[in-house]
């Protein structure tokens, strides 16, 4: 026999090499899991994401997903669920028995939003993107201080002070 197309298992008690013929397309024989199903038809098959049996009409959007910058951006998501809920609440029509199915509706699309929020909150931390405001304010001050020390001319530094307070009063001009 051909050692190419001969089973590769062996014998638990001998060690000895199978003598039956491997399957078409495997390594062994029918006896030693040649017949068991692979990839999508196989029962223990779980999602395909590391496997080579990822069907070929996934395969393009997957390499897509796995290049795209913005994957786990949820900006848009967001603002998809503030639309939605704004459609939501101008279709309120008084008619108790629909408003009050609406209502239900948008309760759920606001929690949706907070868990989306909540994410995209997490996933800016882990990247470093989120400053806490106390940190924020420190550093305001410490550039205030070092302005103040290296300029000298008083309406320069009325200037810059205004725009300080502009700044940390929520940009709102009173």
């Amino acid at each position: 026999m051909n050692e190419v197309f001969r089973c590769t298992a062996r014998s638990k008690r001998s060690g000895e090499r199978c003598k039956k013929a491997a399957m078409r397309g495997r390594n062994v024989c029918m006896f030693h899991g040649g017949k068991t199903p692979r990839g999508v038809a196989s029962g223990s098959f779980k999602t395909g994401r590391y496997s080579q049996h990822l069907p070929t009409r996934l395969a393009a959007r997957y390499c897509e997903a796995q290049n795209d910058q913005k994957l786990l951006d949820l900006h848009e998501e967001i603002a998809l669920i503030d639309a939605r809920i704004a459609d939501m609440l101008d279709g309120l029509t008084g008619d108790t028995a629909r408003d009050n199915e609406k209502w239900g509706c948008v309760m759920e699309l606001i929690e949706q939003r907070r868990r989306t929020v909540e994410s995209e909150c997490r996933h800016m931390q882990q990247l470093g993107q989120f400053v806490a405001i106390d940190q924020v304010m420190t550093l305001a001050g410490a550039l205030l201080a070092a302005v103040k020390q290296h300029v000298d001319d008083k309406e320069v530094l009325r200037l810059i002070a205004a725009d300080f307070s502009r700044l940390t009063d929520g940009g709102q001009d009173n």
